[in-house]
């Protein structure tokens, strides 16, 4: 049995589930597994260092699959890749953008 919610009717999915963006443990893999399940998975851009290392993980979820997903973008002033991660967030369309630790002002 599917819930439907404006949530689900809005990126597409089966379940009104967002699979935590965790640090250190949210993987392109876990990302791909949720998407596929019916929900959207997420990730911290922070999880991929050097910045190179973000816009190849972004590549493959992109490539692996049409289903939603999200990127956490750390907004405090300590992320010092944040300008990039957000232009390549939306370079690459990202269907969900979630925000942490701090206001994004801009």
């Amino acid at each position: 049995m599917n819930l439907k919610t404006k949530f689900t009717e809005q990126f597409q999915l089966e379940h009104p589930i967002v699979c935590a963006p965790m640090f250190l443990v949210s993987t392109v893999k876990l990302v791909l597994a949720a998407s596929k399940a019916g929900g959207i998975g997420a990730f911290p851009a922070l999880n991929y260092r050097p910045i190179e290392k973000y816009a190849l993980a972004l590549q493959q979820i992109k490539k692996e699959s049409d289903k939603p997903f999200a990127v956490n973008l750390i907004v405090q002033a300590s992320n010092k890749y944040l300008e990039q991660q957000l232009e390549l967030t939306l370079e690459a369309k990202t269907p969900l953008i979630i925000t942490s630790l701090g206001k994004p002002d801009k």
